[in-house]
C-alpha cells in the first residue's frame, strides 16, 4: 500500500504515535503540566524512550536534559507537522448504528474533522443527524468534487464496500478509513486504513482467555 503523501522520516505508525502523543499531551496540559519528559510520554503511549525521542526529531522538536520538553511549543510543533492547521472535511458514507456512533464523534469530540453525511436509505437522506445534513449517495460525487473532499470514511455493509469506495476514489478520495470487514482493492495512491472490530475482539479474547 503506497502512501497518499510522503514525509522523509514518516510513516503510518509514526503517524499514529505523534497522535497518540499530542492526546496525551492535551491532558497533561489540561491538568496543570508546563513540560514532560521523554520517559513520561513513553510510559502513558507504551514506548520506549528512545522511540519518544526520536519521533519528536523527526518533528523537528527537542527537548533539554533538565527540563524536558515544554508542552505547548511542542503541542504547536506536532500540529504543524500533522497538519492540524484547520478544518477538514470528510465524507462518511453509511449512516447506520456505526455510521451515526462515528457521526457523532465528529461532531461532538473531534471537530477539526467536519463530516458530510450520505446514505442509499430514503428514511434517512434529507434529515438532521447530529447537526449534519444527511445527503442521498446520487449526490456524493458531485458533493465531494465541489468541496473538494478528500477523505472519507466508509461505513456501509461489507458488500457494498468495494463499489462505494471506487466511487469514492472517481471523485477525488485519496484517503478511506474503512469500518467495513472487508479488504478493499483501490490504486496504490489512496492511503486506506482498516479498523475491523470483529479482528480487534478476536486478538483480546486471544490475549485474555
Amino acid at each position: 500500500m503506497a502512501l497518499a503523501k510522503t514525509i522523509p522520516g514518516a510513516s503510518p505508525r509514526m503517524v499514529e504515535r505523534l497522535s497518540l502523543y499530542r492526546r496525551v499531551l492535551q491532558q497533561t496540559s489540561a491538568a496543570g503540566s508546563h513540560s514532560t519528559y521523554s520517559h513520561e510520554l513513553a510510559a502513558a503511549c507504551r514506548v520506549s524512550a528512545v522511540q519518544v525521542r526520536r519521533d519528536l526529531m523527526t518533528v523537528g522538536y527537542s527537548g533539554s536534559t533538565k527540563s524536558g520538553y515544554e508542552i505547548k511549543p511542542l503541542l504547536v510543533a506536532m500540529d504543524t507537522f500533522l497538519g492540524n492547521t484547520g478544518p477538514v472535511d470528510v465524507a462518511l458514507v453509511g449512516v447506520g448504528h456505526l455510521g451515526r456512533a462515528v457521526l457523532a464523534f465528529l461532531c461532538w469530540r473531534h471537530p477539526r474533522f467536519v463530516p458530510v453525511a450520505f446514505d442509499r436509505d430514503t428514511r434517512l437522506t434529507e434529515r438532521v443527524l447530529d447537526g449534519v445534513h444527511c445527503l442521498p449517495v446520487e449526490q456524493m460525487a458531485d458533493t465531494i468534487q465541489e468541496q473538494q473532499i478528500r477523505i472519507a470514511v466508509v461505513c456501509v455493509p461489507a458488500t457494498e464496500a468495494q463499489r462505494v469506495s471506487e466511487q469514492l476514489v472517481a471523485a477525488g478520495v485519496r484517503g478511506i478509513l474503512n469500518f467495513a470487514p472487508v479488504t478493499l482493492f483501490l490504486p496504490s495512491y489512496v492511503f486506506i486504513e482498516n479498523i475491523d472490530i470483529s479482528v480487534a475482539l478476536e486478538k483480546v479474547a486471544f490475549f485474555t482467555g
